[in-house]
């Protein structure tokens, strides 16, 4: 029996969401990705797909589709890294389908996350911290040479990034 093919539109293949799914993940496969990675994918993209249930063809995943699984994650409290980290699945599987010729490309991005500062070490602990070992334990001597070369390192990094060009 022949296959019963659907009708493209503009040079795009009308693909549903699971089939290519599984098409990306076999060529994850194929380009040896490891099994973290496959799972990763496969786990994200199935939460992205069941959050958007109107979903069933991958050109019905438009931008808007895209904000409003972002607007959805925020309302339910999901922090934005945790929120990117699926999105980064997603990215990926769309540029798959892009490359398949599944749907039209388009701008793909990430939510830009706020910086989040800690708070710097006080002068005492500093103090603490910089203070030369006393005993002879070599685990002692390890770790005050750790510290002090990490802040080598941040001072050095702090001082180039005042200097010019």
């Amino acid at each position: 029996m022949p296959r019963i093919k659907l009708k493209q539109v503009d040079g795009i293949r009308h693909t549903t969401a699971s089939y290519a799914l599984d098409a990306f993940l076999r060529h994850c496969q194929l380009k040896n990705l490891s099994p973290y990675s496959l799972r990763y994918y496969d786990k994200n993209m199935k939460f992205f797909l069941d959050a958007n249930p109107e979903v069933k063809y991958v050109d019905e995943i438009t931008q808007e589709v895209i904000n409003n699984f972002i607007s959805a994650q925020m309302d339910k409290g999901n922090r934005v890294t945790a929120i990117n980290a699926r999105l980064r699945a997603v990215n990926v599987f769309l540029r798959y389908c892009f490359e398949q010729e599944y749907l039209e490309p388009y701008p793909l991005s990430l939510i830009k996350e706020d910086e989040t500062f800690k708070e710097p070490y006080t002068d005492a602990e500093l103090k603490k911290l910089l203070k030369v070992p006393q005993g002879d334990r070599w685990t002692e001597w390890r770790e005050w040479a750790i510290v002090n070369f990490l802040i080598v390192i941040a001072v050095q990094s702090s001082i180039l990034r005042l200097l010019p060009g």
